[in-house]
């Protein structure tokens, strides 16, 4: 139930503190999940077991992650929990620029993923969107990932693969996400991050976020930022392997103005 409803699983809670952070994905999700983890005081190097009967999600070489042991779903709260009036709930989200996270979306999940082209797609393809045969011989260098990406844009603006971009979490959009699938109204969030390039700025608006809405004390919102969004290098293997460089890459995949 978990993993097929998007509510249970999209939103991350602090119940302890009654924060509910909306976990876009490609926008940084599993370092949230981990900095959540982390605040409710969960293992977060190499769990053994997690809740629901869930093994832990591995993630060589550094752990494991659980991914539910802070979401919503696992402490049995409700749209209607989080949104009442009365209910003292703060919400709470990172967004990205949407043409960056659609590019990061192909990045990772339509092209091969070691640096030598030639492993297989992400997750077995089951997340990339577009034609069959990208998931069967996906493009193995530069210029073929480009091609196929400005093939895969212009066939998404004639309305192909339509279907698949708004029910696949990667794809989806980040306003539906908020507000459909977290169920938070956005005129009523108390702090709205962007995760940019830059990350030393990302790195200070979770110190922010921890200080102001959290509550941590300046020495724990420092810490905590700087173990899961250092501002410099990155917060574990996994986060590099799902980091390429979407910003500098930007230039080159969205080099035509019809793209």
């Amino acid at each position: 139930d978990l993993q097929r409803h998007r509510l249970k699983r999209r939103v991350l809670v602090d119940p302890r503190r009654r924060i509910a952070f909306c976990g876009i994905p490609k926008v940084a999700v599993s370092q949230f999940t981990q900095l959540l983890n982390a605040l409710n005081g969960f293992d977060t190097q190499d769990p053994s077991s997690c809740c629901a009967d869930l093994g832990p999600w591995k993630v060589q070489p550094e752990g494991s992650i659980c991914l539910f042991d802070s979401a919503a779903g696992h402490h049995n709260l409700t749209r209607r929990n989080l949104r009442a009036p009365l209910g003292g709930w703060k919400l709470v989200a990172f967004v990205r620029d949407p043409l960056e996270r659609f590019l990061a979306a192909y990045l990772d999940k339509c092209t091969a993923n070691d640096e030598s082209g030639e492993g297989a797609l992400m997750d077995d393809g089951i997340h990339c969107v577009g034609p069959t045969w990208q998931r069967t011989s996906p493009a193995r260098n530069k210029t073929t990932r480009i091609q196929a990406f400005e093939a895969l844009v212009s066939a998404s603006l004639s309305g192909a693969y339509l279907r698949a971009l708004r029910r696949d979490d990667h794809w989806r959009a980040q306003s539906t996400i908020l507000e459909h699938d977290c169920g938070f109204d956005l005129d009523r969030m108390d702090f709205l991050g962007i995760l940019g390039p830059d990350r030393q700025a990302v790195n200070q608006q979770v110190q922010d976020m921890l200080l102001w809405v959290f509550g941590l004390d300046a020495r724990e919102a420092s810490a905590q930022a700087n173990r899961f969004f250092p501002s410099i290098g990155h917060a574990s293997a996994f986060a590099a392997l799902h980091s390429h460089s979407t910003h500098k890459a930007a230039a080159w995949y969205y080099r035509r103005q019809t793209t």
